[in-house]
């Protein structure tokens, strides 16, 4: 019973530690608009706004595509732990930026070493607790994901005001420190045999043991037989779609800013119900799977929420107004929600 009361003990400092880093991460995506867009008026370069937008989303796909083998590779906590000290730094290299290029530069290397950890955290959030908890799990850190959107940008925009975009970066330094801390002291080493990890794990089975071992025991599926699972091209269609819209939501702050003349507080207080209901459907939505699995219910929810939202948000080419804009990040909120937890829990 002591050692079981130990391995919780330790899953939750892990788990507490993934969610303090993922909540630097989206601080920093949340509050792109705000810091961004003043550094580069700063620097005098506006034009370079849209080219990070770029660059950086790139980046962070590329190394997406090799952040699951690599981790096998290396081990998961190695790699985690790395990558996530190598987004630090170049957090610091944004922050002492002399000139936009070397911002954008910095920016998009932020972008590769988020992607090299982002794919790990939830794998090795299902090595720490059991099958049953996994999606409540994940529902919890992406409701902190979602909190942390909500209040981001309104404390970048006010440190922004009072100090300077250069602090409003600075200050996630002790925050990426203890997070580091918690999942480097707690997390056992990940060994590994011939690149293939053989154990990394301090969960304590339950009933699921045995489906769950027999799943780790299976030769790792490769791409072509990963894309023959039934439904998988679909949920990467859904979200390809969905990212595509959540991605638009970078420009609001600008959008306020310039169009609907909002200081740097009010325009990132715009997509605060839209993070609101993030925030809610995130973790409803991994209550809901725990107990009834990936429903076609809840895929057309999802779908549904999304798609009426953007057909809301295509008015702003006509009507340019707090009211169609925050209508229509609200709505897209539900299925952007939703769609924190489905596609980790459907695969």
């Amino acid at each position: 019973m002591k050692a079981k009361r130990l391995n919780l003990d330790k899953a939750n400092i892990v788990f507490i530690g993934l969610v303090i880093i993922n909540i630097c991460a989206s601080y920093l995506v949340g509050s792109t608009g705000i810091y961004a867009a003043t550094a580069f008026r700063e620097y005098g370069r506006i034009d370079l706004f849209n080219a990070m937008f770029v660059i950086e989303p790139l980046a962070r796909s590329i190394s997406l595509l090799i952040s699951g083998r690599a981790g096998e590779y290396f081990g998961r906590k190695q790699l985690y732990i790395w990558s996530v000290g190598a987004f630090a730094l170049s957090v610091g290299i944004s922050a002492a930026a002399s000139s936009g290029t070397v911002f954008l530069i910095a920016r998009g290397a932020s972008g590769f070493f988020w992607g090299l950890f982002f794919a790990n955290v939830f794998t090795m959030i299902n090595d720490i607790v059991s099958e049953e908890e996994y999606p409540v799990r994940i529902g919890i850190m992406q409701t902190v994901y979602s909190l942390t959107l909500i209040l981001g940008p309104v404390l970048c925009g006010i440190f922004t005001e009072r100090w300077s975009w250069r602090i409003s970066l600075a200050i996630l330094f002790p925050l990426f420190i203890i997070g580091m801390i918690f999942v480097g002291f707690f997390m056992p080493r990940s060994k590994t045999k011939n690149g293939i990890i053989i154990k990394s794990s301090i969960k304590e089975y339950d009933k699921g043991e045995n489906l769950h071992i027999n799943r780790i025991n299976k030769e790792e599926l490769f791409i072509v037989k990963l894309l023959k699972q039934k439904g998988y091209l679909t949920i990467i269609l859904i979200t390809f779609i969905a990212t595509c819209i959540s991605c638009s939501g970078n420009y609001i702050p600008l959008y306020a800013q310039t169009v609907l003349g909002a200081n740097t507080t009010i325009s990132a207080v715009v997509l605060a119900p839209c993070n609101i209901f993030v925030m809610i459907l995130s973790s409803a939505s991994g209550i809901y799977i725990s107990k009834k699995g990936c429903t076609k219910t809840i895929f057309i929810l999802m779908s549904g929420a999304t798609l009426i939202g953007t057909l809301i948000y295509v008015l702003t080419l006509f009507i340019s107004s707090y009211l169609v804009i925050i209508l229509s990040t609200a709505i897209i909120g539900i299925g952007v929600g939703i769609h924190q937890v489905v596609p980790f829990a459907f695969a």
